[in-house]
Parts: C-alpha cells; sequence; structure tokens
C-alpha cells in the first residue's frame, strides 16, 4: 500500500514531539511545583493572580474530566495514579489526575500543531521543512525551565494568530484571538501586531481592531471580575529579584552567548520581511516586561513572540551563508 512521504514525516514528527514531551513534561507535573499556581488550584479557580486569570486549559480539562462516564474515568484514573507519584486532590477533595491528563493531551496536540505551522509559515526561507521542524523543536527546549500546564497551548494560540494576521485570514483569526484572550493576558500584545501590520487607515483595519479591542476588554474584565478576590496581585512584579539581576556579576558565558542570539535576531534587519520587522518591535517590549516583573531565568515569558523570535533568527542565518558561501563563488 502506497504511503506518501508527507504521512510518513508527519508520523516521525509526532512521534518525535511525543517522545520530548513525555522527557521533559507528562512524568514530571513540576506545574504541581509552584504553590501558588498548582494545577488543581488552577482547575478549581483557587490559584493565585495572575496564574488564574488564564482559563483556556484549566476550563477546558475541568470539563472534560467531568464529561467522562464513570466507566471510563475510573480506571483511567487508576491506571493514572500509578503512572504519577504527584497528587492530584483539590480543596474540593475531589481527585484531578483525569483533568491533569486532558491538559497533557491538550498541550501535546498543541506542540505538534505549533510546528505545523511553524512550517506553514516558512514561505521566504528555502531551509528544508524537516530541518526547520527539528530546530523548532530542539530550541524549544530552552522554553521548558519554570514550565506551567498552558505553556504549549499559549505557543499555539500566539502561533496561530501570527499566522493568520499574515495571510490576512480575519474570520479565523478572530476566531483563535478570542481563545488567545481567554488563555492569557498578554494576547493584547496581538492587537498591536495587527496594528503595526494594518494601520486603521482603512475601514476594514479600523472595524478589525475595534473587535479585538471588544473581544479583549470583555473577555478580561469578565475574568477579573469572577477572580478579583483571589490572593496576588493582577500584575506581578519582581523588582528584587530585577534588582538582583543587574547587581549579578555578568558571566563570560552568559554575556556572549545574550549577544549571540541579539545578532541572530536583529541581523540584515533590512531583508527581513515586513512581518518579521513590525513583529520584532514586540521583543524590546517583552524584554522590559521580563526584566521588571519576570523572574530571572523565565524565558518561557518570550513563547508568546517565539515564531517572530524564530523566523527572525533563521531568516538571518540563511543570509549570513548566502553571504559567506555564495557571494564568494560569484565573485
Amino acid at each position: 500500500m502506497f504511503i506518501s512521504k508527507r504521512l510518513v514525516y508527519i508520523f516521525f514528527f509526532s512521534f518525535l514531539v511525543s517522545w520530548i514531551y513525555l522527557i521533559f513534561f507528562f512524568q514530571d507535573p513540576s506545574s504541581q511545583s509552584n504553590l501558588r499556581a498548582t494545577f488543581t488550584d488552577l482547575v478549581e479557580g483557587k490559584a493565585y493572580r495572575p496564574y488564574v486569570f488564564r482559563r483556556f486549559l484549566p476550563e477546558i480539562s475541568k470539563n472534560l474530566d467531568l464529561l467522562t462516564p464513570t466507566f471510563i474515568a475510573k480506571p483511567l484514573r487508576d491506571n493514572l495514579s500509578n503512572l504519577f507519584n504527584e497528587k492530584f486532590l483539590g480543596r474540593s477533595g475531589r481527585d484531578w489526575i483525569l483533568a491533569y491528563f486532558y491538559a497533557n493531551i491538550i498541550s501535546l496536540i498543541s506542540l505538534i500543531l505549533s510546528g505545523i505551522y511553524i512550517i506553514k509559515l516558512n514561505n521566504f526561507l528555502k531551509i528544508p521543512k524537516e530541518i526547520i521542524s527539528l530546530i523548532f523543536l530542539f530550541s524549544l527546549v530552552i522554553f521548558l525551565n519554570f514550565r506551567y500546564i498552558y505553556d504549549f497551548v499559549t505557543l499555539f494560540l500566539f502561533l496561530i494568530c501570527i499566522f493568520n494576521i499574515v495571510k490576512k485570514n480575519n474570520f479565523s483569526y478572530l476566531f483563535f484571538f478570542t481563545l488567545c484572550v481567554y488563555n492569557k493576558e498578554t494576547s493584547l500584545f496581538l492587537i498591536l501586531f495587527y496594528s503595526l501590520l494594518y494601520p486603521p487607515k482603512t475601514k476594514n483595519s479600523s472595524i478589525m481592531i475595534f473587535l479585538q479591542l471588544l473581544i479583549y476588554f470583555s473577555i478580561r474584565f469578565s475574568i477579573y471580575i469572577l477572580y478579583k478576590n483571589n490572593p496576588g496581585f493582577t500584575i506581578s512584579p519582581h523588582f528584587d529579584l530585577c534588582i538582583g539581576n543587574f547587581l549579578s556579576p555578568f558571566k563570560i558565558e552568559s554575556f556572549f552567548s545574550h549577544i549571540l542570539i541579539f545578532i541572530l535576531i536583529f541581523a540584515k534587519f533590512k531583508e527581513k520581511p515586513v512581518w518579521i520587522k513590525k513583529g520584532l518591535i514586540l521583543f524590546p517590549i517583552y524584554l522590559v516586561l521580563y526584566l521588571f516583573f519576570g523572574i530571572s531565568g523565565e524565558i518561557r515569558v518570550f513563547l508568546d513572540i517565539y515564531p517572530i523570535i524564530f523566523f527572525s533568527s533563521l531568516h538571518s542565518i540563511e543570509e549570513l551563508l548566502i553571504y559567506l558561501f555564495f557571494n564568494k563563488k560569484e565573485s
């Protein structure tokens, strides 16, 4: 029986993603380690602010758990309890281990779809899709510290929103933007990215920006009202950690690695596609927010704009290789 190369590629790609996910996430539920944002508290809406505001994955996994028939749920819970050392008893006394299982399945699917849409966005590079997907997967490993259960869902939702913005698929974009807003408050920056690419100079663009603002503030305000009495802060500052970062002595290898990353992202800036050049305006904004509101080493906050950083770096690498090897041959 004939099997297309595309199906074989998708199979091995999905296998590789699953393998990486099992090693780095599924059997190490470190989303339970932050006592201010345990999975069970997220599901029950008891987590600290701002973590509790990220409702998309907790609500889906909770409802899937509640809707699973008993004859399926019981054996599943028994087997999952043998797999995990962690306990998933909520404050209500309910065992949410099945919800955690569903959340991981959704996260894994999100990671696979992220790889597929990274390839779909590759319309300006000549690098083979197999190489791009491998670079994409292994570069994600550096984002796996301080991980939370909703991280890969965040990556996928931002990525597909960026894809639909670039492709001018307004209807699809508004749908996934709504999910993105429900998932994380930083979806506000998607509106900025859209406005940078399509300034409100036309009626269509103005309507789209208005709809995004309406969707964003309606959903985020509703979530805020619902969980405003939870402990924590709506915006969680870490000024003490920020000062500590600035006062700590530079490690030479860390310094040069950051310089290299910066060069890869911004080199050959004029030659980059317009959507990348506009998107990179978000990078310094995220960097400032990370320095003042992030935790040292928690670079997972850049997952929102990871597709822009990823393609900007690849574009720089491609331009560098062309300059080093092809230009010399031509001369």
